[in-house]
């Protein structure tokens, strides 16, 4: 968590400055580049691709950032464009709507409900485990195909230079920051595969 999301709050206020002082960019535009910079698309990619190329072994770790990427981060960017959007003001009210709109996210919930049912040690019954089994074995292939739908909607040519310099920012120095921290606190050697593999992810 460390290694990880400690990048993440120093690159998104890296993308911030690069956006509105290089790029000239507007201070809501800034928070949303700022984004851009360290979001990952580790719930649809992240999780069934590190499982498929890197082994079970790496699960827990990815499940672990998995469990607080959309809370952190979501929380990040909503924080900084409302302090935008009211002149540096943040109210109680906002703030709470926001992580409201976080725990609603079905992922969330299905990550801490797999959580709670650990708890009981119970197993899953079979007519319920192999189903489910057999669809998250077509994660991968499934993930990448809307991912590839999704993409066909927009064009590359309006703002690609902004677009190449996001793309440098979050494919090239995330996944570097991200393995220099990891190495600064020590991490192990599975642990730290796991999360550079995650920074290495587009945010697509």
């Amino acid at each position: 968590m460390i290694a990880f999301f400690g990048a993440c709050f120093i690159l998104f206020f890296i993308g911030r400055f690069v956006s509105g002082y290089l790029l000239k960019m507007k201070p809501v535009e800034t928070a949303i580049f700022g984004t851009g910079c360290v979001f990952s698309n580790n719930g649809l990619l992240g999780l069934p691709l590190a499982i498929a190329m890197l082994g079970e072994k790496v699960a827990p770790s990815v499940s672990a950032v998995l469990s607080l990427n959309a809370l952190v981060l979501w929380t990040l960017v909503s924080i900084a464009v409302e302090f935008s959007l009211q002149s540096g003001h943040l109210t109680i009210r906002s703030f709470l709507k926001t992580l409201a709109s976080v725990f609603k996210n079905p992922l969330i919930i299905a990550i801490f409900c797999g959580v709670a049912w650990s708890f009981t040690g119970l197993s899953i019954p079979y007519v319920i485990d192999e189903p489910v089994r057999l669809i998250g074995n077509s994660a991968t292939a499934l993930s990448l195909i809307v991912v590839g739908m999704g993409l066909s909607e927009y064009g590359i040519g309006q703002g690609l230079g902004k677009s190449v310099v996001l793309s440098s920012i979050k494919l090239f120095i995330h996944p570097a920051l991200i393995f220099s921290l990891a190495l600064l606190i020590g991490l192990g050697p599975v642990e730290t595969t796991a999360i550079v593999f995650l920074g290495c992810l587009p945010m697509v």
